[in-house]
């Protein structure tokens, strides 16, 4: 009984080949396999691990589209219009907020700014850059829900990580230098954050993404579908 009840209990299985975990029975693994037991602390870990991926890959497009379109030669009026956008709806989000209120007036506030009539008036380049900071700005959401589940992002360090993502009219030298400080706080907290084993680090994730990037490869799929679908919901890039 024992040995059945063993064989049927659930387990994460490491799969070389997706980089990702199958879950499955124990006695279903296969040989010679690297198996984990999925308690609430695995899957903490596995969650962590996606976040923070996710956040890596979603500020590596935003960089992309700062790089395609540099805020030192936007037009007069893609400047004066997505700086309207920004103390609109970033600036106008009281500061110093970390809980789910703050996060939803952050978000609701981004779903405005990218239905709002000063979106039309962008040229179709500040349409994707505007595009892509709606997106990267969604990292707080990440951040916060690591941050729950792990208990150890203070505010202070919320506070850095938005102080640290570029504003979508920043001239491309001072973005730089905000993306530099940001995956730097990113790479510090993951360090202190359980993730789970062999899943890639925030640094791992960007050395990836920009050999990729040097050797032709487009995002995945799956990220061009959500950045797809985020554009023909608010007629972006049309």
């Amino acid at each position: 009984d024992r040995r059945e009840k063993l064989g049927a209990e659930a387990v994460a299985v490491y799969n070389p080949e997706t980089h990702g975990y199958d879950m499955m029975s124990r006695s279903e693994a296969p040989k010679g396999a690297e198996v984990y037991n999925n308690t609430s602390d695995f899957q903490k870990g596995l969650k962590n691990s996606a976040r923070l991926q996710d956040v890596t890959q979603k500020m590596h497009d935003y960089e992309k589209a700062l790089h395609s379109y540099p805020g030192d030669h936007l037009t007069a009026d893609d400047a004066e219009y997505m700086q309207k956008l920004y103390d609109k709806y970033v600036s106008a989000v009281p500061a110093g907020g970390v809980g789910s209120t703050h996060i939803t007036l952050e978000l609701a506030g981004l779903d405005e700014l990218s239905r709002d009539k000063y979106i039309s008036k962008l040229s179709d380049s500040a349409k994707e850059r505007m595009a892509a900071y709606v997106v990267a700005r969604t990292t707080a959401l990440e951040m916060q829900r690591i941050e729950t589940d792990s208990g150890r992002l203070s505010q202070g360090g919320m506070e850095l990580d938005l102080g640290a993502i570029p504003r979508p009219t920043d001239p491309r030298d001072m973005a730089d230098r905000k993306l530099k400080a940001f995956n730097r706080s990113v790479d510090t907290f993951a360090k202190a954050t359980p993730l789970a084993p062999h899943m890639e680090t925030p640094a791992q994730t960007r050395s990836r993404l920009e050999t990729e990037g040097s050797t032709g490869t487009n995002l995945s799929k799956k990220d061009q579908d959500a950045v797809d679908a985020l554009n023909k919901k608010h007629g972006l890039g049309q």
